[in-house]
């Protein structure tokens, strides 16, 4: 079971781009979030937490495009734990983030959108469809007149 969660932090470590069995991207990194208070007249960092989050397919790929270590964000997706045993037999617990959107958090940096390029299966097997309908492209048995 999985729970929604919105977290608003900051990008802790350098993202990690890597591909599965069947070429999905698959990107981690972590997110630190804290509160901040007053303290005899000092800041200080209360109620830090550090998240490890995980993106897949396209949204992996424009985040390894996009984030870098320090990089205020917004992450929404969806808890998961999931627990293992080591080699040793010791059973350990983890909670991940499975991420849905990532954006950078406007109150402290600007930003710019660009719109990936991608070409998608439909937009791929028109565009196939296309170049093999083109008499253009026809292969011929004719000599060049020339």
């Amino acid at each position: 079971m999985s729970a929604p969660i919105t977290l608003i932090g900051r990008v802790g470590t350098e993202p990690e781009m890597k591909f599965g069995q069947q070429g999905n991207a698959v990107l981690k990194f972590r997110v630190v979030t804290s509160g901040r208070r007053q303290v005899e007249g000092k800041w200080e960092d209360v109620d830090t937490s550090w998240w490890s989050i995980t993106a897949f397919k396209q949204l992996a790929e424009n985040l390894a495009e996009s984030l870098k270590k320090g990089d205020p964000v917004i992450v929404v997706g969806k808890i998961k734990q999931r627990t293992y045993e080591t080699p040793a037999g010791e059973k350990h617990s983890i909670v991940e983030v499975m991420a849905e959107a990532v954006g950078p958090d406007l109150r402290w940096v600007t930003a710019s959108v660009k719109k990936a390029e991608r070409v998608g299966k439909q937009q791929f097997a028109d565009a196939k469809a296309r170049i093999e309908d083109d008499p253009w492209n026809t292969p011929t048995d004719d000599k060049a007149p020339f």
